[in-house]
């Protein structure tokens, strides 16, 4: 009797040790998909932004919306499509000229905003530029070739996207477990207007007085767009910490 109750003690202890490391694990597995919160900002307009931490870069939530840049001077807002595509010099639009885009989605700027000596971010925030960008696309998704452009990784858009149909239109498979929630606030570009729902852009620092390479998705692929655009054209504005 007494060897018998030693046997089956024994088997409820490593029963109990088996479950645990089991726990362990799916904690562990799961801790790599655990949204990370970093600190609030607010933008000389008065406007706040959450922040998100993914791996060693601390990202802005949301896109910028300021419509002065970082000393107080005013960026120009200009609504004219024919003017906007004729600039060479720092604009703002709302897509569609309606500020309640802007209000969800953050404003569309030109890339001469985006090198102003003035600065369009915050206090202790920048404009990521195109290693910055190939930073965050490596850590999720390690295959992706950064050097090229068009459409690349095979999952990054999944990661990155909001998920559901409140704002994205068509079949959203997004999952967003980067936690960085990006919205299609569309895009101006000399064709005209795209109004939300259907992609997005940001720009990185622009290399040339022509063309930046900005980042990009689209509302039918799960890929991320790597592709050189007019500085004339409306992005929205990703900041980065510092």
């Amino acid at each position: 009797m007494k060897k018998n109750f030693i046997i089956i003690s024994l088997t409820i202890i490593i029963s109990s040790l088996t479950t645990q490391c089991k726990k362990d694990k799916t904690n562990e597995d799961s801790s790599s998909s655990i949204i990370v919160y970093g600190p609030n900002v607010i933008d000389v307009d008065g406007n706040l932004y959450h922040s998100i931490i993914i791996g060693n870069q601390t990202w802005m939530l949301e896109n910028l919306k300021t419509t002065k840049f970082r000393d107080g001077t005013p960026i120009p807002n200009v609504t004219n499509d024919s003017l906007w595509n004729s600039l060479t010099t720092a604009a703002y639009c709302d897509n569609s000229n309606d500020t309640n885009n802007s209000n969800i989605y953050g404003r569309l700027y030109n890339g001469y905003a985006v090198t102003d000596t003035h600065h369009i971010a915050p206090q202790g925030w920048h404009i990521p530029s195109k290693s910055e960008w190939n930073i965050l696309e490596k850590f999720l998704d390690n295959s992706v070739d950064t050097n090229t452009t068009g459409y690349v990784g095979t999952h990054i858009g999944i990661l990155l996207k909001e998920s559901g149909n409140t704002h994205w239109q068509g079949t959203n498979s997004a999952t967003n477990k980067s936690g960085f929630a990006a919205l299609p606030a569309g895009l101006l570009t000399p064709a005209g207007m795209y109004s939300p729902g259907g992609r997005c852009y940001w720009w990185s620092t622009v290399f040339d007085t022509l063309t930046s390479s900005a980042r990009g998705l689209i509302y039918n692929s799960d890929q991320i767009i790597i592709q050189n655009l007019f500085t004339t054209d409306g992005l929205s504005v990703r900041c980065v910490k510092d």
